[in-house]
């Protein structure tokens, strides 16, 4: 008898605790970090590839490239047909700097003319994020 109301009286403690376990109860502890607390990014350092207002060239995207068309100048000799992906960086003062090709096949020489032309380009209008200019990565493609 008592090893019956021993059994008895166990078996409904055991499944009372095992009802109390909710799934609230196996929720994992989370840290609120204060909205207060602002994080320090330096802008001038950092390079953005998504902004509010995109880089511009005085005139627009036409004048730029009537721009690289007047003053690209190779020799027929070195000259290879095709596409080319240029990557830029334009500095918060509109300067371009950083300037590489990212795709395409061109002589030596049509590479050196292209960065020499990219980076003798008249300041843009910086981009601007948060209303502040940034520096911001650029690409554009070329066809030869």
């Amino acid at each position: 008898m008592k090893k019956t109301l021993f059994l008895f009286l166990f078996t409904i403690v055991t499944v009372i605790g095992a009802k109390a376990q909710t799934a609230d109860d196996a929720k994992v502890d989370t840290i609120d970090i204060p909205s207060e607390m602002p994080r320090q990014i330096d802008t001038k350092v950092m390079v953005f590839t998504a902004v509010e207002s995109e880089p511009k060239f005085p005139g627009g995207m036409q004048e730029f490239y009537k721009y690289l068309g007047n003053s690209i100048n190779v020799p027929a000799s070195l000259f290879v047909k095709g596409r080319v992906q240029v990557s830029f960086v334009v500095e918060t003062d509109g300067q371009v700097v950083e300037t590489k090709i990212i795709k395409g096949i061109v002589t030596q020489k049509m590479k050196q003319e292209i960065l020499r032309v990219f980076n003798a380009s008249p300041k843009w209008k910086p981009a601007i994020q948060n209303g502040r200019p940034v520096r911001v990565q650029y690409s554009i493609p070329l066809s030869f």
